[in-house]
């Protein structure tokens, strides 16, 4: 099992994490996924003293993803899903660690579930 963290925010901690990071410059990997959005040129004003979407994102897309989390199997089968409307929403890490467990037990022959989705 590998754990990999994606994100749109160009950050300098991910150096110091212990597992591959991506930083989804341009939200690529979100558009991918289907959890990018464009955010509103009202909705960008007011978030202007907050949070400077450019600098944010690395580009001038005014995109942001949705709070998301997938557990993703070595054959690229979605194990897991957790997407979110609301950005202070996040996936129970606890419902995360149960899936990677019951994964890391199954075998090809007696899959953890169906499919949800296939890259």
């Amino acid at each position: 099992i590998r754990l990999s963290l994606v994100g749109s925010e160009m950050c300098k901690e991910t150096d110091q994490l212990a597992y591959p990071t991506l930083t989804d410059q341009g939200n690529a990997v979100a558009r991918e996924f289907g959890v990018a959005y464009r955010v509103s040129i009202d909705a960008a004003a007011k978030y202007a003293p907050f949070v400077d979407l450019a600098a944010h994102n690395g580009d001038a897309s005014s995109e942001l993803p949705l709070a998301a989390t997938y557990v993703i199997d070595t054959t690229g089968v979605i194990r897991y899903a957790f997407v979110s409307v609301d950005f202070t929403e996040r996936a129970d890490p606890a419902e995360i660690l149960r899936v990677l467990r019951r994964l890391k037990q199954s075998t090809p022959r007696s899959p953890l579930t169906q499919p949800l989705a296939r890259r």
